[in-house]
């Protein structure tokens, strides 16, 4: 498992950096249109109206560093809950990957994030597959928590974008 810990960082950088650069401009081309034809994304998007590209970077960075240091530890120490917590990340980005592919055939459109998560899901199943190994209870407790953690650090990472756009706009 172990010569498979760092592509997931790679994957994610990969993908978050189709966001990072095409979020803003998709957003003031697309977001009247989209929210015009779906009124449950109107608030969605609305989220993001005023964010900078900068403030959704450092959100990205933010993400990236938490992924960069459960995967050091779980290099460094083996453990099994590590293990967990890492793998249960994996299963929350290849559900993200997904969900963006759900998005993009929802609106019948390109959004930034789709070309990289059709390129990234293949290399995301099979990852899972080749790293999953029979769970102990530690690591069963670490992949909840890893996957829970996805969604709770992407609260986060929000918070962290729309505080810095702020600061950048003011």
């Amino acid at each position: 498992m172990n010569k498979y810990i760092w592509i997931f960082p790679v994957l994610f950088m990969f993908h978050d950096m189709e966001e990072v650069v095409g979020i803003k401009p998709w957003l003031a081309k697309n977001m009247d249109e989209v929210a015009g034809k779906f009124p449950a994304a109107k608030k969605l998007l609305s989220a993001y109206k005023d964010i900078t590209t900068e403030g959704f970077a450092l959100a990205v960075y933010e993400e990236l560093a938490v992924l960069i240091a459960v995967c050091a530890v779980l290099e460094i120490t083996g453990l099994e809950f590590v293990r967990g917590i890492w793998f249960g990340g994996l299963i929350g980005f290849t559900l993200h990957l997904v969900i963006h592919i759900l998005q993009a055939a929802a609106i019948r459109r390109y959004i930034p994030a789709l070309i990289t998560s059709v390129l990234s899901l293949p290399p995301s199943i099979l990852l899972l597959m080749h790293s999953y190994q029979p769970m102990n209870l530690a690591a069963i407790a670490g992949a909840v928590l890893g996957a829970a953690g996805v969604g709770a650090n992407l609260k986060l990472a929000h918070k962290i974008m729309h505080w810095y756009s702020a600061k950048l706009t003011r």
